[in-house]
């Protein structure tokens, strides 16, 4: 079994976090995680730092869109 860990910082980049993060959080950022993680080819990702918030009424699921661009699951 091949494992992954990752701290995605919630895609805000590097640094410390900034008051009000989750307005810097970047999904070409996510995607572009996602591409480097993909050519691990994992059987299992586990992440660390991820957002799961309302952002403007829209939902910004980091683990979600990740798992989807991937091809896996959330758990």
């Amino acid at each position: 079994m091949k494992v992954v860990t990752w701290n995605i910082r919630a895609t805000i980049g590097p640094g410390p976090f900034p008051d009000r993060w989750w307005s810097r959080i970047d999904a070409d950022r996510l995607r572009a995680i996602g591409s480097f993680i993909g050519r691990f080819d994992a059987d299992l990702i586990a992440l660390q730092e991820v957002a799961l918030v309302s952002r403007g009424g829209e939902l910004v699921d980091n683990a979600g869109d990740l798992a989807r661009q991937l091809g896996m699951e959330v758990r």
